[in-house]
């Protein structure tokens, strides 16, 4: 028996098939672009997501000689913003971790709410860059669809619908949808949704990380190669699984996850520093990271350069005299 996982990454989506022992047998990656409408947004298609993953399904089952697998996990990309509705029909193209578009709407709850308040509820500083301010820009410039939306989801909430039906999400996810998320009492809270005007019954239900949330359904078996009737496990933020990944459990372990963005990661006792994304991990426990941009900066300077294949971009920066090194700027209003 294998245990196969899915990951909807930023630039890719993986799946993996593990031995029973937790090591790493065959893996297969799929990559797509990141849309930029306008300046300072990032977008992607969902349904690339659920195309590459059905598809990788396939191909991985069919290079190992279709095993049986004992499970199925997620991981993805957070925290985003991706309204669905009732079929699992993506509204519009997802808001990404890095659009900063809701720039505005972090402003108008640093008057209403207050910047003291919010880390208080859920641990972060109010910021364009997490899930609840994403969500109160999509709830004001497009209402329309947000009436028709069933469920505001996260990657991960859009592969369980695909999978198993149900469009749930978990802590270390949940937690990275700020202001929303109430760090303290591990729950959405109800007074800041109603604070922004969104209903608490589109937000995703939490579960714990290892719950098994349902099961591989008929027609996900038909587009993946699973057979129908496997148990999926909720799984986690991508940077959660990462961190689990490296051993980091316990306060005074820490990890470092390289990506599309670069993330140190810290379990954290109860009192965290706000500077810093707080969330929680799998185990339930607190999780800080710090990060900055990574693997998007070389996608950013190649795109600048026409595209060259990554060896001449390579050899170009090798060249590059000793004195210049260290040189860096602000990337997607990036602090330095």
């Amino acid at each position: 028996m294998i245990y196969l996982t899915i990951d909807i990454g930023t630039s890719s989506t993986k799946v993996c098939l593990f031995r029973p022992d937790g090591s790493l047998w065959l893996s297969r990656s799929a990559s797509y672009p990141v849309n930029r409408p306008q300046p300072g947004w990032a977008e992607q298609d969902p349904r690339a997501w659920w195309q590459a993953a059905s598809a990788l399904c396939r191909a991985l089952l069919a290079e190992a000689g279709n095993p049986p697998v004992r499970a199925v996990s997620l991981s993805g990309q957070a925290p985003l913003c991706v309204p669905i509705d009732r079929h699992g029909r993506p509204l519009r193209p997802a808001i990404l971790w890095l659009d900063r578009r809701a720039a505005p709407q972090a402003s108008w709850l640093k008057e209403r709410l207050g910047e003291e308040e919010a880390v208080r509820l859920s641990g972060n500083l109010l910021d364009a860059y997490f899930g609840g301010v994403k969500w109160l820009w999509f709830r004001r410039e497009e209402p329309e669809l947000y009436a028709r939306t069933w469920k505001i989801a996260q990657a991960q909430t859009y592969l369980a619908w695909h999978l198993t039906g149900q469009a749930v999400t978990d802590p270390s996810h949940a937690g990275m949808c700020s202001p929303c998320f109430n760090l303290q009492e591990r729950r959405w809270d109800e007074r800041i949704c109603e604070l922004m005007n969104l209903d608490l019954d589109r937000l995703p239900e939490i579960h714990p990380s290892t719950e098994i949330i349902g099961e591989i359904t008929r027609q996900a078996a038909v587009e993946t190669g699973l057979e129908a009737g496997i148990p999926v496990v909720c799984g986690g933020g991508d940077f959660a699984c990462a961190c689990l990944g490296a051993g980091a459990l316990t306060p005074g372990q820490g990890a470092l996850m390289l990506g599309t963005a670069g993330n140190l990661l810290v379990p954290a006792l109860e009192r965290t520093d706000p500077r810093l994304i707080n969330t929680l991990h799998l185990t339930g426990e607190r999780l800080s990271m710090g990060g900055v941009l990574a693997g998007e900066v070389i996608t950013w300077v190649r795109g600048l350069f026409g595209n060259p294949p990554l060896e001449a971009l390579e050899a170009d920066t090798a060249r590059i005299p000793r004195r210049v090194a260290g040189c860096r700027t602000g990337i997607e209003e990036e602090r330095t």
